[in-house]
């Protein structure tokens, strides 16, 4: 997309950063974006961490998943029971390829990485409106993994109909085929949300870019980004009142329930850290999306007149 899309028609009009920038929305997204941010760098941390501990094993050849959970819950003084749930459900071992997994985890760590950049693009934005062109160009990697994704899912899912077209006929492939269907139209609708979603932040840090570049109001083109963050916002919300009310209610059941009877301090220590975090994600990402609402409601407003 061209920076230079200013016309004459918005090249005597002084741009007004301040209506934006200087909000309390921005500080909204920009704190929520940083605790993202800690999160996501602190999620890096622990996986870099367990690479390294891995790397060992992998050199010996082929690793069981048991092994891998031994050699981390060893490592986190993680409870004993965690290796024997995971061995009952890895019946025989599973295979750890290094191909699969090394590709997995390079998604997932670029990925962690984005999150901690986009929140140090934002913070050098909101204090010293720079990094517009990082966010930018964030999102706009963004838009490539999402079509990456939404490619993958639509091969994956024409195997799987053409599979099922060749069970017998009757209920059995119907429902199969019903089900297939309506996963692959639910990815359909995220992809196209998460794809204009990242396009509509890439085309307001254009333009938030060229003003505070020239000082001149640049073309603001219409998005949907307001009505998408705050519909993003809504799951995230739901998910955090849904772990409240189990950690209110039902942690006892659920402690019960994996074979933890004997709770001892440290492990309730533990477990307060596991509610806290997931709690505190979905909230955080519900905070960030409906900071961002608000911030383009913002700089729509400052390109209205």
């Amino acid at each position: 997309m061209s920076e230079n899309y200013g016309s004459a028609n918005y090249s005597a009009i002084p741009a007004q950063p301040e209506r934006y920038i200087n909000r309390i929305s921005s500080s909204v997204v920009v704190f929520f974006k940083l605790l993202d941010g800690i999160v996501a760098g602190s999620i890096l941390f622990f996986i870099l961490r367990v690479l390294s501990l891995m790397i060992a094993e992998f050199s010996k050849g082929s690793v069981k998943l048991i092994d891998l959970v031994s050699l981390v819950a060893k490592e986190y003084n993680l409870p004993g029971n965690v290796t024997e749930i995971v061995n009952e459900a890895a019946i025989g071992g599973i295979v750890i390829s290094y191909i699969f997994w090394g590709g997995v985890m390079t998604v997932i760590i670029a990925g962690l990485v984005l999150v901690v950049l986009e929140a140090i693009g934002l913070l050098f934005l909101r204090i010293a409106r720079k990094g517009a062109g990082l966010i930018k160009v964030i999102h706009q990697i963004n838009m490539v993994v999402w079509i990456l994704y939404m490619l993958m899912v639509g091969y994956s899912s024409a195997n799987s109909i053409q599979m099922i077209m060749k069970m017998p006929e009757g209920a059995a492939r119907t429902d199969a085929l019903t089900t297939a269907i309506i996963l692959l139209v639910i990815n359909v609708i995220i992809f196209l949300l998460n794809l204009c979603y990242h396009k509509d932040i890439a085309m307001a840090m254009t333009t938030v870019k060229y003003e505070l570049e020239t000082g001149r109001q640049g073309k603001l083109r219409r998005t949907h980004l307001s009505g998408i963050s705050f519909f993003f916002c809504l799951p995230y919300l739901n998910a955090a009142l849904w772990m409240l009310l189990g950690m209110l209610g039902t942690s006892g059941v659920i402690l019960e329930s994996i074979g933890v009877t004997d709770i001892k301090a440290s492990d309730m220590a533990g477990w307060g850290v596991y509610w806290v975090t997931m709690i505190g994600i979905p909230i955080i990402l519900a905070g960030k999306n409906l900071g961002v609402c608000f911030c383009n409601r913002n700089l729509k407003l400052a390109h209205k007149e």
